[in-house]
C-alpha cells in the first residue's frame, strides 16, 4: 500500500484522500451559504455591465477556448442572460479560432438556463456572431475600426447589414461596451490592450474577464488605464458570476478547488517538515 510521510508518520494515502472527498460532499451536494462576494474590481466590471443602456448593444470578444472553459464560460453565460434581460443586443467577435465555439456554448448554455427571462432568443435580432477574424494584431485594427468593413457576412454566411441586431453598428465606438474574455495572448499582447490602443476611443467602456494564468499579462494594463474593468482569476471571477446570476454555484466550484489546493500545500510542506526532521533527502 502507498505511504506518504505526514509529520513523524507514514499515512496510507487512501486516508490522506479522505479530507478532499469530504471538502467535495460538503460544498457539492449540501446547501451551504458561502459567498466569495465581489472583488472591487470585480465591481467595476459589474459596474460597467449595468450602466449599458436597454435596447443598445454590446461587443463581447472571446478569446478562450477549452483551456478555461472551467473558469470562463458560466460567466460568459450569466453575462448573455444579463443582457438578454435588459434587451440589449450582442455581437460577438473572437480573435481566435476555437472562440466561435466558446460563444455559442455560452448562448446555449445561458438560453437552458430556467431562469433566462426571455421566451425567445433569436439569432440576428437578439445577438450575432461575427466569428473568428484573423490576423492577430492587424485583425484587431480591423475590428477595432470599421466593422462593416472587416465583415459583410457572418459566420452563417448572412449578411451583416440584413441583419436587425447591425443596425446602428458600423464603427468599434457604436457600442455601449466591450468586454472580453480570454485565456491567450494576441501576437504577444493581451487583447484588450490592442484594442484599447488601437480604437484611441477612451469614452468607450472596456472590460476583461480572464482566465487565472493570463492576469499577469493584463494587470499591468489595467493600472495604467487601458481599460477600467477587470476580473481576473477564478476568485474574481467567482465573485462576479454569483452577483449577475445569484442562482449559480460557481462559488461551490471554487471554495472545493480552492480548499483542496490549500490542502495539497499543507501535506507537502508537513511531508518536507517531516523530512527534515529525519535527516532524510
Amino acid at each position: 500500500m502507498r505511504r506518504i510521510g505526514f509529520l513523524l508518520f507514514d499515512i496510507p494515502f487512501k486516508y490522506l484522500a479522505v479530507i478532499p472527498v469530504f471538502i467535495i460532499i460538503i460544498f457539492r451536494f449540501i446547501d451551504t451559504e458561502i459567498d466569495p462576494g465581489m472583488e472591487d474590481n470585480g465591481k467595476k466590471v459589474y459596474e460597467i455591465m449595468e450602466n449599458v443602456p436597454a435596447g443598445s448593444k454590446v461587443l463581447i470578444i472571446t478569446n478562450f477556448g477549452p483551456e478555461a472553459k472551467y473558469e470562463l464560460e458560466e460567466t460568459l453565460s450569466a453575462m448573455v442572460g444579463y443582457f438578454a434581460a435588459k434587451d440589449a443586443g450582442i455581437v460577438f467577435a473572437t480573435l481566435v479560432p476555437v472562440g466561435v465555439e466558446s460563444a455559442f456554448m455560452a448562448v446555449e448554455r445561458s438560453i437552458g438556463n430556467p431562469d433566462f427571462i426571455k421566451e425567445r432568443y433569436l439569432y440576428g435580432y437578439d445577438y450575432v456572431n461575427i466569428g473568428y477574424i484573423g490576423g492577430g494584431t492587424v485583425g484587431a485594427f480591423l475590428l477595432s475600426s470599421n466593422i462593416s468593413d472587416v465583415r459583410k457576412k457572418d459566420i452563417y454566411g448572412n449578411e451583416l447589414k440584413a441583419l436587425p441586431i447591425m443596425n446602428g453598428i458600423e464603427r468599434f465606438n457604436d457600442f455601449a461596451a466591450v468586454f472580453e474574455f480570454s485565456s491567450r495572448m494576441i501576437d504577444g499582447s493581451p487583447g484588450m490592450t490592442l484594442f484599447s490602443v488601437l480604437s484611441g476611443d477612451e469614452n468607450l467602456a472596456k472590460a476583461v474577464i480572464c482566465s487565472s494564468d493570463m492576469v499577469p499579462n493584463y494587470l499591468p494594463f489595467h493600472k495604467s488605464g487601458s481599460f477600467e474593468g477587470f476580473a481576473g482569476g477564478f476568485r474574481e471571477i467567482a465573485g462576479l458570476t454569483k452577483v449577475i446570476d445569484p442562482s449559480s454555484d460557481i462559488w461551490k466550484r471554487y471554495y472545493i478547488m480552492s480548499m483542496i489546493l490549500e490542502y495539497i500545500l499543507i501535506i507537502i510542506v508537513l511531508s518536507g517538515i517531516r523530512r527534515l526532521v529525519r535527516g532524510e533527502r
